[in-house]
This record gives structure tokens, C-alpha cells and sequence, in this order.
């Protein structure tokens, strides 16, 4: 097939014209290229400047922490809170000491709450928190809410005090229970029970009706929070039997009954084990939040099938 001298002539055109695009760009990326090793160098500059600056402060900080160890002595003379028989006395102690150590947090803007701390010898986790006593009436608006929130839930459900100041103790980002408990006194003493008019409420219905209106009610969503929950549940269920009964002289109770079949002592006393030992699948410890969900999940299943 022969090719025409104009046709020759403007593939060359074209050729030309994106040689002298690709020199352009080529030039603006060795000036971008340029640009960015400045900046660089730059930056390394401010780095290395702020290292300085950040040992001159520990040097200074160090002399001041040498100034109050002569002072007052932070070190543990007792025994180790491992071998003691009263931890919480050793863990209050160390936590006093441990606000005097931290004081720095204040020129940060920050304060101290709490501490996550794990025992050397025998891996137990203590969550400790300062010890500031705090009045409902003190809390923010959001605070406020939550604990409403959480105090609705457990008379919902009929979950005792007890069992939620446990859970509180192994889940970190809940309310304290002495401030559910200091809210529910405060509805308690402003309600006012007044006599219902005659007529008010409908007539008594069904065992069948009462099934058929729960069923109306729940959401897909609390359905779907049910399965995720329930299967959690019966995971643990079928491992914490398996491994209780590979250890002969074990005195844990295994848990021959399912939930729809378990008493109400029973059913608080597994619940509190499910919250303490429930892992994620690659072995992790689930959030509060998602724990109490869970358990929030659990409970609204065994309301609705009439157990409680």
C-alpha cells in the first residue's frame, strides 16, 4: 500500500508536536522535583531543631523529677500488689503517687481519670480510675443522657445493680453504677402516682395477640442484632463447655441449658461470665460499647420469647 508524501508529512507533524509536549512536561516535573527536595531539606531542618529543643526540655524535666525524688519517694518498698492479700489498698496508693508523677498533664491542658495497668507476674488487667467523687447534677448535658439511657435499659430488662457495677469494673467508658443509682433516687422522690380513670387501657388480650404485637414492633435492625449477639453467645456456650469438661477437677459450671430454658439466677450468672471471657474470632477483646449491645440484644431475645 503506498503512503502520500502529505500523509508522511503530517504523521511527522504529529510526532514533532508531541516530542515538544513531553519536553515540556518532562521540564515541569524536574522543576516540581527540585521544588519538593527544598522543601525537604527544609522540613529535615525544623526536625532537627525541634529534637533539639525537645532534649533540652528532658534534660530540664529529668533535673526536676531528680529534685523530687529526693523529696518524696515514688519507689514501692511494700511487697508486690501480686503477693498482697488487699490490692486495692497497694492500687490506690500507686495511684495517688502516680497523679503527683503525671503532673505535667496540666501544662498540656490535660487531666488526669484513669489508668490501665497489668500485674508482671500474673497478667491481670486493673482499670483504676481517680477516685473524684462526682454529683449527677455536675454532668454534662451528654453525660446526663447516658446515664438515663442505661438506667431505662436495666429497669427494661429487669438487670440488676449489681450485675451492671461488674460490668462496669471490666468495661471501660461506662458511668459509674453510683451515678444510675443516684439519677433512679432522683426520679423516684419527684414521681408523683396518680390513680388511672376508669376505661383508660384496652382489655386484657390474648397469650397469641400479646406474641403477635412484640412481633409487630422489632425492627429488622434488633433482628439482626439478635442473630450477631445469639451466635456470640452460643460460640462461647459450646468452647466454655468443651473446655470445662477437659479439666476433671474444674468446679465451673457447665451450661446444660439454653437460653430459653435458664432461670433468672442462671441466666445473670452466665451472663456476667459471657461479658468477662467473649473474644472477637481473631482472639481480640471486643469494645465496651459492643459488649453492652450484646448484652442489650440478649436481653430484649429473652423478653420477647416470654422467658423473663
Amino acid at each position: 500500500m503506498a503512503i502520500s508524501v502529505k500523509d508522511l508529512e503530517r504523521e511527522n507533524e504529529i510526532i514533532i508536536d508531541e516530542l515538544k509536549k513531553w519536553r515540556e512536561d518532562y521540564k515541569n516535573l524536574k522543576e516540581e522535583k527540585e521544588k519538593l527536595y527544598s522543601e525537604m531539606l527544609i522540613i529535615l531542618k525544623e526536625k532537627d531543631e525541634e529534637i533539639s529543643n525537645l532534649n533540652k526540655m528532658n534534660k530540664e524535666l529529668e533535673k526536676y523529677i531528680d529534685c523530687l525524688e529526693r523529696k518524696q519517694s515514688f519507689q514501692n518498698h511494700g511487697k508486690d500488689v501480686s503477693q498482697v492479700s488487699k490490692k486495692s489498698r497497694t492500687l490506690n496508693t500507686f495511684m495517688s503517687q502516680a497523679k503527683v508523677a503525671l503532673w505535667l498533664m496540666k501544662s498540656f491542658g490535660l487531666e488526669l481519670k484513669g489508668i490501665t495497668a497489668m500485674e508482671q507476674n500474673t497478667g491481670t488487667i486493673h482499670s483504676l480510675h481517680v477516685d473524684d467523687c462526682q454529683n449527677f447534677d455536675s454532668l454534662s448535658n451528654e453525660d446526663k443522657e447516658k446515664i438515663e439511657q442505661i438506667l431505662f435499659l436495666l429497669d427494661k430488662f429487669c438487670v440488676g445493680d449489681s450485675f451492671y457495677h461488674e460490668l462496669t469494673m471490666i468495661t471501660d467508658g461506662l458511668p459509674k453504677s453510683y451515678l444510675v443509682k443516684q439519677r433512679r433516687s432522683q426520679l423516684n422522690d419527684i414521681s408523683n402516682v396518680i390513680p388511672t380513670p376508669d376505661n383508660r387501657f384496652r382489655k386484657p388480650i390474648t397469650s397469641l395477640e400479646c406474641k403477635a404485637f412484640k412481633q409487630s414492633w422489632m425492627s429488622d435492625g434488633s433482628r439482626r442484632k439478635w442473630i450477631t449477639a445469639l451466635k456470640a453467645f452460643k460460640d462461647w456456650q459450646t468452647e466454655r463447655n468443651v473446655s470445662i469438661s477437659k479439666d476433671p477437677d474444674s468446679d465451673k459450671l457447665l451450661m446444660d441449658t439454653s437460653l430459653e430454658e435458664m432461670s433468672d439466677k442462671k441466666l445473670d450468672h452466665f451472663l456476667g461470665h459471657f461479658v468477662a471471657e467473649v473474644r472477637k474470632v481473631n482472639g481480640k477483646e471486643y469494645p465496651g460499647k459492643t459488649i453492652y449491645e450484646m448484652i442489650d440484644s440478649i436481653q430484649t431475645y429473652v423478653w420477647n420469647a416470654n422467658i423473663i
